[in-house]
């Protein structure tokens, strides 16, 4: 008897009566569940984690953080995964420099993203019995004014008032001065 445990399902199996497949060195796996592995919420995100960073798997930081946030803050990987989402596809927020790949963010927004993946699921609860291609949108015609031009008089002078009124004013200024100065 060789009790083994299936790599994907978890259970375990008799590697000498079930038919299996060898994953790697010391892992087995059902046969069918080799062929057809059940995808897991921690596969999803570790998969996103992967396809964000360009990574060919998740580095231990990475899963030192996750077991953190899920230990610590009582986070789940779906709501982790959802914070990313709603950060990096939603938000568009840049990834940033990919020499120091970590999720150290999710503290810091998971409560946010979490508001906008409920509000989003009340949208769509209120909007499931409805039939979006019956929904025509309202149109409203309004007719904008085409801009006047505002003509602007351009102001004219005449040089020749200026001087006249610049040599009354010095001399009505002098003509003051001397008044001032001349006492009876």
């Amino acid at each position: 008897m060789h009790r083994v445990k299936c790599y994907y399902c978890g259970q375990y199996f008799d590697a000498d009566k079930d038919p299996f497949i060898k994953v790697n060195n010391k892992r087995y796996a059902h046969k069918t569940c080799a062929e057809n592995p059940p995808q897991k919420k921690e596969d999803a995100l570790y998969e996103y984690i992967k396809q964000l960073f360009h990574m060919d798997y998740v580095e231990p930081r990475i899963q030192k953080q996750i077991k953190e946030y899920i230990e610590e803050y009582g986070f789940t990987k779906d709501g982790i995964l959802k914070a990313l989402q709603w950060w990096y596809d939603v938000k568009k927020n840049p990834i940033g420099d990919l020499k120091n790949k970590t999720i150290g963010i999710v503290p810091y927004i998971y409560n946010q993203a979490q508001d906008f993946w409920f509000i989003i699921k009340l949208a769509q609860l209120a909007n499931e019995d409805k039939d979006v291609k019956e929904y025509i949108i309202p149109q409203k015609e309004i007719e904008i004014a085409s801009p006047q031009v505002e003509n602007i008089k351009p102001k004219l002078f005449n040089l020749d008032d200026d001087e006249k009124n610049f040599y009354n004013k010095t001399i009505l200024a002098k003509f003051d001065d001397e008044k001032e100065g001349f006492n009876i």
